[in-house]
């Protein structure tokens, strides 16, 4: 595949100067998807609508155990008549489980999320969503369907709902709910892609193909290794074992996902090395970064509210600000806010306060229970004003 040239999208050849032949990788990865799921939802579009969604409910809602007695088939699926072959092969290819998985590890990791869940979720929705934002091509998808811009509660509800079910115990385990979250958006990734490219309005020739690998594996490792390096610069203390345990986690589920295995993370230094390929060859936020910035800044903000921001909504500002740095938060138009100030402070405070939870009996129960509490709540009120949203567009 030639590689392009300097656009407003990407800066290739600023890149390649001081990184190589690693840009090259990058630039084929722009434009491979997900072959597996691609082809499933293709071969889907082509049954009947009532025989499409009956085999789509029973794949999400039945067992997807290997069955042995039916070669290429799935427990799940086995008994309905017409299943697409290409749907059987990407649930087998979804219930094998590599030879790496160390379930152990797995169930340690997610145990260290779930203790560690509040700050994680302050991270995710100021830290991880609006650095996924900041890829003028990578953003293209959400803008094109008007996702996030216009459903912004149910779109970040979904969110902290994936990454919770990644990390409840025994979740990725075939059949298991974290298993079905990653079989449900892998799909509704490749139906995506499908509905742009058929749509005449995507521009490949500027933006890659869309929700590809690069961009794929960029979201994974901004809401799991980047987010912990995060914890760690801000003061909160993991052990190797830890660290190592959290990434296994995430590297399984970025292979559930459809994540090329050569572009998951092992380590905190591949995530660094692929977040500075990532930040090289990506182009500057655009006004589409800016209006999906806005509309998570606005997200509790009720119809018709002031103009002029509460400060809680300045409190927000600058926590993003904070975790971002300023020249981020600039070309995102986070707006330059007093309050800044109040962060620092309280994030170390938070630390010592984790420091000393997970060193007192009972301590990481605690800090668990307060996280599934905490986490719990925050899901329910954004679902809610989903549905609240919702209504008032029907009735406009």
């Amino acid at each position: 595949m030639e590689t392009g040239s300097q656009t407003q999208y990407f800066k290739l050849e600023e890149a390649r100067d001081q990184l190589g032949d690693r840009v090259d990788y990058y630039w084929q990865a722009l434009h491979q998807m997900d072959p597996l799921a691609d082809d499933a939802v293709a071969a889907l579009a082509t049954l009947p609508v009532d025989q499409s969604a009956k085999i789509l409910d029973t794949t999400l809602k039945g067992s997807i155990e290997k069955d042995s007695t039916k070669k290429g088939s799935t427990e799940a699926i086995a008994d309905i008549p017409d299943v697409p072959e290409a749907l059987t092969a990407l649930l087998d290819h979804m219930a094998h489980v590599p030879w790496w998985v160390n379930w152990d590890s797995i169930d340690r990791g997610g145990q260290l999320c779930r203790q560690m869940a509040l700050p994680i979720m302050l991270l995710l929705g100021f830290y991880a969503l609006p650095a996924t934002y900041t890829s003028p091509a990578g953003n293209k998808p959400l803008v094109s369907t008007r996702y996030f811009v216009d459903r912004a509660p149910l779109r970040l509800a979904e969110t902290l709902s994936f990454v919770r079910l990644t990390c409840a115990p025994n979740s990725l385990r075939p059949s298991n709910p974290g298993f079905r979250i990653h079989l449900k958006v892998r799909l509704m990734h490749a139906q995506v892609r499908r509905l742009l490219l058929r749509s005449g309005r995507w521009k490949v020739e500027e933006w890659a193909l869309p929700i590809n690998q690069a961009h794929m594996a960029g979201t994974l490792v901004a809401i799991s290794a980047n987010v912990f390096q995060k914890l760690k610069d801000l003061g909160f203390r993991f052990s190797a074992q830890e660290i190592e345990d959290v990434l296994h986690l995430w590297r399984y589920a970025g292979y559930l996902s459809g994540v090329r295995e050569a572009l998951l993370c092992s380590t905190l230094g591949d995530a660094r090395m692929l977040t500075n390929l990532i930040l090289s060859v990506e182009g500057a936020p655009d006004q589409d970064s800016r209006a999906l910035m806005k509309a998570l800044r606005n997200i509790s903000r009720p119809p018709g509210g002031l103009e002029k921001p509460s400060w809680l909504a300045n409190l927000r500002s600058s926590l993003v600000r904070v975790l971002l740095g300023d020249a981020i938060a600039d070309s995102l138009a986070i707006p330059k806010v007093k309050e800044r100030f109040f962060w620092p402070p309280v994030l170390w405070g938070l630390s010592v306060i984790y420091w000393v939870l997970f060193r007192v009996p009972g301590g990481r129960s605690l800090a668990e229970w307060i996280g599934k509490l905490v986490w719990g709540r925050t899901e329910g009120i954004l679902f809610s004003m989903a549905r609240k949203a919702r209504r008032r567009r029907e009735r406009a």
